[in-house]
């Protein structure tokens, strides 16, 4: 830790200034439904993710575990893929 020394994210002051981890930190998403999407309405910031966080955000429904962008389609009229369109 000096003045000159480059931030980077593990929650200590590096460079001196006062602040920590500034600029550095990451964006984690809530994953309600434990599939490793995330819902991208619901943020936390840090250098690592909270317990049920995840850095993917591209959960269309986070209540539902079967439902993520790596799902099947499956005719059941619900996106279960997250494309947008339902039983296409």
């Amino acid at each position: 830790m000096n003045p000159a020394a480059t931030e980077i994210c593990d929650n200590i002051d590096n460079d001196c200034d006062g602040f920590t981890d500034e600029g550095v930190t990451l964006t984690f998403y809530a994953d309600v439904d434990g599939d490793t999407y995330g819902n991208a309405a619901v943020t936390a910031t840090g250098c690592y993710p909270a317990l049920g966080f995840v850095l993917d955000n591209s959960d269309c429904n986070d209540a539902n575990v079967a439902v993520h962008p790596d799902a099947t389609e499956s005719c059941n009229g619900i996106d279960d893929d997250c494309d947008g369109d339902v039983d296409a």
